[in-house]
């Protein structure tokens, strides 16, 4: 699941995302589906046992999360005001 906000005084939007087995379209970031996300995890040799909640208390997770979206906001083209600031990775799912 993912959710852009962008506050009237912020730069940037700000990302969040609960790492579930459909949770990034593939337009932001490679790692859409959670087994995805977890041999990506595992090939960049982050930690990623366990489930998408216990991944959301990682910095590790949500660093690459970030840099992953970044670069392909990048191939999409955007420019660097509309790129994303920063992830927050939350523990449970939530509907918007």
């Amino acid at each position: 699941m993912l959710c852009l906000a962008a506050p009237r005084d912020a730069d940037k939007a700000v990302a969040v995302v609960y790492p579930v087995r459909v949770s990034l379209p593939s337009v932001l970031c490679s790692c859409q589906h959670e087994g995805n996300l977890r041999h990506h995890l595992k090939a960049a040799g982050i930690p990623h046992e366990g489930a998408p909640a216990d991944w959301a208390k990682s910095d590790a997770v949500r660093q690459y999360v970030l840099g992953s979206m970044r670069e392909t906001a990048k191939i999409g083209g955007l420019s660097k005001s509309e790129m994303i600031r920063d992830v927050i990775l939350t523990p449970e799912e939530w509907y918007v």
